[in-house]
């Protein structure tokens, strides 16, 4: 059965503003190949894109100079600053390096925990301050 030019536009403009039940039910009569809801699809794809180049977007903050996000390579620094820091104070002889914490942010090292003396926390310092690439170290272990 072939449609008229009037029957072909009311079909198109129906297709485009009825939802995908409505469609079959009205136009299943004419033979006809029933399209798919476009509409849905296409509002779907551009909120997926949108969500995407957020995501993409809110990445590059972390290249920022004053950023307080880091990079993948400040981060993996940062990480292998730690572990050597941690090594070196768990080896070293006169130092209970177990019960120092070493927290690392771009570079600038923090120790927390107890010390039983000024001598041992001095050694602590000293320790992480030769590790390379550390910037700072900052000094916030306490004694008994």
């Amino acid at each position: 059965m072939r449609l008229t030019d009037d029957e072909q536009f009311l079909y198109i403009a129906v297709v485009q503003t009825a939802s995908c039940r409505q469609t079959a039910r009205q136009f299943t009569r004419f033979r006809m190949p029933m399209r798919t809801c476009r509409p849905r699809f296409r509002t779907t794809s551009a909120v997926l894109i949108a969500v995407v180049c957020l995501a993409w977007l809110a990445g590059c903050e972390s290249y920022l100079e004053d950023s307080p996000a880091r990079t993948v390579g400040e981060l993996t620094d940062d990480a292998t600053i730690q572990l050597v820091v941690k090594k070196r104070l768990v080896g070293a002889r006169d130092i209970r390096g177990m019960r120092i914490n070493v927290e690392v942010h771009r570079g600038v090292v923090t120790l927390v925990g107890k010390v039983r003396s000024e001598d041992e926390r001095q050694r602590a310092v000293e320790i992480a301050a030769a590790v390379p690439n550390v910037a700072k170290v900052v000094d916030q272990l306490e004694l008994p």
